[in-house]
């Protein structure tokens, strides 16, 4: 999640989803509409990831920006996060702690 600079976690804990690369056929679709999309995530509903949020896969230890964010028709159950692949992943300086806020050295309570 990016305020102004920097990024900090949406979570005090790693979060838990469904992964899977995308399909080839799915890529192609994506190059159609010039939009470089490599891979899908599946969170239970959260309405705190957006657009151009960088998300940390962990297993593979690659980066990745959240292109677009779709619900299911009931828009309470799964959240699918499609997002592409980023060449240079974050710098551990541009990562704060969880409640961080700028100004301050310390996370909020």
């Amino acid at each position: 999640f990016c305020t102004g600079g920097y990024y900090t976690p949406i979570s005090p804990v790693a979060l838990w989803c469904y992964t899977k690369q995308l399909s080839q056929d799915q890529i192609y679709a994506t190059l159609a509409y010039s939009n470089d999309e490599t891979r899908l995530f599946v969170f239970n509903f959260r309405n705190d990831i957006k657009q151009y949020d960088r998300l940390h896969y962990i297993a593979k230890n690659e980066w990745y920006e959240v292109t677009r964010v779709d619900t299911t028709d009931d828009y309470n159950g799964e959240l699918f996060v499609y997002a592409k692949k980023l060449k240079f992943g974050l710098k551990e300086e541009d990562i704060k702690p969880y409640r961080y806020e700028q100004g301050t050295k310390e996370p909020t309570e």
